[in-house]
C-alpha cells in the first residue's frame, strides 16, 4: 500500500515541474530492491493522474538493475537477490544500490 503515498509524492512532483500545463507523460525507473509492485505504482498513478489530468497521462516505469560485490571481488550488476556471481557462482553478495525510486522524466504540453 506504500505505493499510494509514493504515487502521491510523484503526481505532486509532477506538477509542481509541470507549472500549470497538462502533464502528457511520466517514466519513473525502480530498482529492484525498491520494495514497490510496478502494478500497484502504475495503478495509483493511473487514478491520480486520472482525476487531475485530461487526457490521462502516459506512464512508464523502467526496472534498473543494482551494483553487487561478491565475497570473491567481483562486482556486476543484479536484477534480482537470487542472482549468483558471475565469477565464482556464489551468493555471499552485497548490493551497494536497487532500493531507488526516480523519475526519470515529465512530458508537459507545450
Amino acid at each position: 500500500m506504500h505505493e499510494l503515498s509514493i504515487a502521491t509524492a510523484i503526481v505532486e512532483t509532477a506538477q509542481r515541474h509541470a507549472q500549470g500545463k497538462s502533464i502528457e507523460g511520466i517514466t519513473v525507473r525502480i530498482g529492484p530492491f525498491s520494495g514497490m509492485v510496478r502494478e500497484s505504482l502504475v495503478f495509483y498513478l493511473d487514478l491520480l493522474l486520472e482525476e487531475k489530468e485530461k487526457p490521462k497521462a502516459r506512464i512508464e516505469i523502467i526496472h534498473s538493475k543494482a551494483n553487487a560485490v561478491c565475497s570473491c571481488g567481483a562486482s556486476f550488476q543484479i536484477s534480482s537477490a537470487m542472482t549468483p556471481c558471475p565469477s565464482c557462482g556464489g551468493f555471499n553478495i552485497k548490493c551497494s544500490d536497487g532500493r531507488d525510486c526516480t523519475i526519470e522524466s515529465i512530458e508537459v504540453t507545450s
